[in-house]
Order: structure tokens, then sequence, then C-alpha cells
């Protein structure tokens, strides 16, 4: 299974997440980032997008998740400014938890990642 996390996210924090989930789970799952690839297939892909739109899901989101794959999407507060930091945070606390929902959970699906106390919702 690929996890395609988009280069919205800090090269940084792609290292660090990469760095530590091969400690772990490398045999299972392989970290993909850069260009948006055609070999990417909903059967196989789990796609980490971020959502700054003020009301809604945004229609990149949407359309990910129109096209069947799997995809979490980190939320950014509304009226706040997005914190590079807060937004690694937030998606390390929840990064095994994601991992056994992409084991878990079947067919495409959209789960927004935030910093309330619901951190991972899913969204139908």
């Amino acid at each position: 299974m690929k996890l395609f996390i988009d280069n919205q996210y800090s090269p940084r924090f792609i290292k660090l997440i990469t760095s530590l989930h091969d400690m772990q789970f490398g045999k299972c799952y392989e970290i993909v980032t850069g260009q948006w690839s055609e070999e990417y297939k909903p059967a196989n892909t789990v796609v980490f997008l971020w959502d700054t739109s003020k009301k809604g899901i945004s229609p990149q989101i949407k359309r990910h998740y129109a096209d069947g794959y799997k995809v979490f999407a980190y939320k950014k507060p509304y009226g706040e400014r997005l914190d590079i930091f807060k937004v690694s945070l937030v998606m390390l606390s929840q990064w095994k938890k994601i991992l056994k929902t992409v084991e878990k959970e079947e067919g495409p699906f959209l789960f927004i990642v935030n910093d309330s106390k619901r951190a991972l919702r899913r969204v139908d």
C-alpha cells in the first residue's frame, strides 16, 4: 500500500514521518511524495492532503474521494493561520490511529484530521 503525502506538507515532516514509519511499518506501506503519478491507483493508495477552504471540503479532496481513494485531509481551523509545526504534531499524534483505520476500513473513505477533541472524523 502506498501512502501519498502531498507536497503541501513540510519536507521535514515527510522526512520525520518516513523515518519513524520505517521503524515499524516499512514493509507494509511505502510513503511516496512529489508529483502525482498515474500508477497511484485507488486500490493501493492512501492520499494525505490539506484542506484550507473556509467552508466545507475543497473540490480537490472531494475528487480524490469520488475517484475511489482513501483520503485523510488535515483541516485548518477557520480563522487561524496555518501553523506547520501544529500540523506536524497533530498528524504525528494521529499516525497510529490513521494506519489502523487504513487496515480496518474497506473501500474509499474520507477522514478529516484536525486538532479538536475528535481529531479524526469520518465524512460521508
